[in-house]
């Protein structure tokens, strides 16, 4: 289940980049985003039952560890490339109206 989530995400994260080529500095932003949209779902609510059906009650307790761990890794690379995208954004906007580091004109 957690190699499958990470073929999806990584899927998901390159058919962006190659779609969104026009996109310029938005395009880190459009991957993360795209990447949270894709790998967030039910996994607890739909795999338990499969999982305990196939394999077995004992296997079903390994989703409650899997499911946070792919939680916390895929989602840190898709809001680190959503705050870079915002940053860089943030610096232009900054440059075209004259503000340095400081917050002063």
């Amino acid at each position: 289940m957690a190699l499958s989530k990470i073929l999806i995400y990584m899927g998901t994260c390159a058919v962006t980049y190659i779609v969104s080529r026009n996109e310029g500095d938005n395009r880190p932003g459009m991957i993360g985003i795209f990447g949270i949209f894709t790998t967030q779902s039910n996994d607890i609510a739909l795999g338990l039952p499969i999982i305990t059906a196939s394999f077995g009650e004992e296997y079903g307790t390994y989703i409650f560890l899997l499911a946070p761990v792919q939680l916390l890794f895929l989602n840190l690379i898709s809001l680190i490339l959503m705050e870079t995208t915002a940053q860089k954004k943030l610096a232009r906007e900054r440059m075209e109206i004259g503000v340095n580091e400081n917050g002063l004109l």
